[in-house]
């Protein structure tokens, strides 16, 4: 009964998490996951879910220091954390979040961002190799970093719930500014994307207007996304996919019409016209 409780606690909460989006382009910066197996730690699997709830879309300035115990906060059943087990196997209510402190630690890592604090298990665990682990203790050890890159950095975590495991992620992206809005005019209809480092990006949502007959899909694993379109795929990591807090999830311009075999025009200032001449002159024919 308890498990099956704490399962639906966890599929609620992911629910919850997988709602943020950034709130404007933004491009990967690093991704780490952690598979954790079902069955087993479920308390301590469900206290790093909400830890990462109160990571998840915390945006980070250029220079700004991040805090893992100030912005998770004290371990409390108030603040929805549960009676789970420390790594000497004491029980511990908030037990199993320096699961989450070490999925963001090795994010950290990979994004090169300045380590100003950091703590070793003792003993170690057994979830990670050795030095790739951060412990998290109130008012004792934290995990501290500074964003030394120059864009902020939105980071996004959460806890998958799948059949027999549990995938616990940490994705750092940059929040880039679009630098302006672009009209795209399809068929005389007209439509809002945005221009990204100089690139044109359209919602997804329009891609059954733009690439007609021709399937597509959003998947969103480990924390990012991927399109699929007919029978190519784009995604975050090659920048041909992006997100947008107002537009939802962008997908570039000229790539989506090299794949369905359309051709887009820019007329400046503002205004792209896309054009399905090969799929019409198909049926025309």
């Amino acid at each position: 009964m308890k498990k099956n409780v704490l399962l639906a606690l966890l599929l609620v909460v992911f629910a919850v998490f997988f709602m943020a989006v950034p709130s404007s382009g933004a491009s990967v910066i690093s991704a780490v996951y952690l598979e954790l197996p079902a069955g087993k730690d479920e308390a301590n699997n469900y206290n790093a879910s909400v830890a990462a709830g109160y990571i998840n879309g915390t945006v980070l300035q250029p220079g700004k220091e991040f805090s893992f115990n100030d912005v998770v906060g004290p371990r409390t059943e108030a603040r929805g954390f549960i009676l789970g087990y420390n790594s000497a196997g004491r029980p511990d209510v908030g037990g199993g979040i320096c699961r989450t402190s070490t999925v963001l630690y090795q994010a950290v890592l990979k994004a090169g961002l300045a380590v100003l604090e950091r703590h070793p298990h003792v003993p170690p665990v057994d979830y990670v190799p050795k030095g790739m682990d951060a412990t998290i203790q109130w008012g004792i050890c934290d995990l501290r970093f500074v964003n030394t890159l120059d864009v902020p950095l939105e980071v996004t975590a959460a806890m998958e719930v799948l059949e027999d495991k549990y995938e616990l992620w940490t994705v750092f992206r940059s929040v880039e500014t679009a630098e302006r809005v672009v009209k795209v005019s399809v068929s005389g209809a007209v439509y809002q994307g945005l221009i990204i480092d100089n690139m044109t990006y359209l919602p997804v949502d329009i891609i059954p207007t733009l690439c007609r007959n021709i399937n597509y899909s959003v998947i969103k694993e480990k924390g990012m996304y991927t399109v699929n379109v007919g029978q190519q795929f784009f995604s975050e990591l090659d920048g041909s996919v992006k997100v947008s807090g107002a537009l939802g999830v962008l997908i570039q311009a000229r790539k989506l019409a090299g794949a369905s075999g359309a051709l887009i025009e820019w007329l400046p200032p503002d205004m792209v016209v896309w054009r399905n001449q090969f799929l019409e002159g198909k049926k025309a024919g």
